[in-house]
């Protein structure tokens, strides 16, 4: 089989990036996982999808909700741990997690696992979005992200941003 001609692509071919804007004193906890950005490499504009691999200990980010952008995680291999809100909860490959822009519902993925897991995460650009992080997370919000949440403001709860609950399903 031919090689696919753009704009079909192997996300393979595509170069794994760990790069964070998180401050130097908490990179270490942000270096574990690594990037591929699938939507920049098409030139997506308006949301950005990330094929994102979370070595064991690792983790996706800092625990963070959104005030105006959408974001959508469907775990594409092995397992990783959802730690939200409402707690942790172990989620294996096929399954999707979402989270609704102003929801307030704090997120991170974790791999507690012994092999790596990938995760597809896509979410908009939609600008001056607010991204407050918990109170109980170990690193601050990134301040100039290069994340599919880039171009975006941020606040911590920290800072006095409430933000409002998700509906309880």
């Amino acid at each position: 089989m031919s090689k696919p001609r753009l704009p079909a692509f192997d996300p393979a071919d595509i170069a794994e990036s760990n790069a964070t804007s998180y401050p130097a004193v908490f990179r270490a906890d942000n270096s574990q996982r690594w990037n591929r950005r699938l939507g920049d490499h098409v030139g997506l504009k308006n949301f950005g999808v990330n094929l994102t691999r979370i070595v064991p200990g690792g983790q996706s980010s800092a625990r963070h909700a959104h005030s105006k952008q959408d974001e959508f995680i469907w775990v594409v291999s092995g397992e990783i741990v959802l730690e939200t809100n409402e707690g942790a909860q172990t989620l294996r490959a096929g399954i999707c997690a979402g989270f609704p822009a102003g929801c307030g519902n704090a997120h991170r993925f974790v791999n507690r696992g012994n092999v790596d897991a990938t995760i597809l995460v896509i979410g908009d650009r939609t600008p001056f979005d607010e991204i407050p992080t918990s109170t109980t997370a170990r690193q601050p919000a990134p301040t100039a992200s290069t994340s599919t949440h880039a171009r975006t403001a941020h606040r911590t709860i920290a800072d006095g941003l409430k933000a409002p609950r998700c509906a309880s399903g």
